[in-house]
């Protein structure tokens, strides 16, 4: 099991975008790391197929990649669940 997440980390920079998350998700939150994950999946689709060049209607959004979406929201839900302890303990 173990050796299956790290295949799926390891591939398509899952990784970069989980500790991505991560990050924006304890210092910001869930909700920022969620758009965050939105907004780089959406730079990702608009650098490939030449898509730079077209009108977004006229995108291939065939190389939309919801893993690495959901790898950048499992890591801003860990940065999130983070922050919310922190301020847990220094409000208590």
């Amino acid at each position: 099991m173990l050796n299956r997440i790290r295949q799926w980390l390891g591939s398509s920079n899952r990784l970069l975008h989980a500790l991505g998350g991560l990050i924006v998700g304890l210092t910001l939150g869930l909700r920022a790391a969620l758009a965050a994950a939105a907004s780089m999946e959406l730079k990702d689709v608009h650098h490939s197929h030449g898509n730079a060049k077209k009108p977004i209607r006229q995108w291939d959004w065939s190389s939309w990649d919801w893993l690495d979406i959901l790898a950048t929201a499992a890591g801003g839900l860990l940065g999130g669940a983070a922050q919310a302890l922190i301020i847990y303990l220094i409000v208590s």
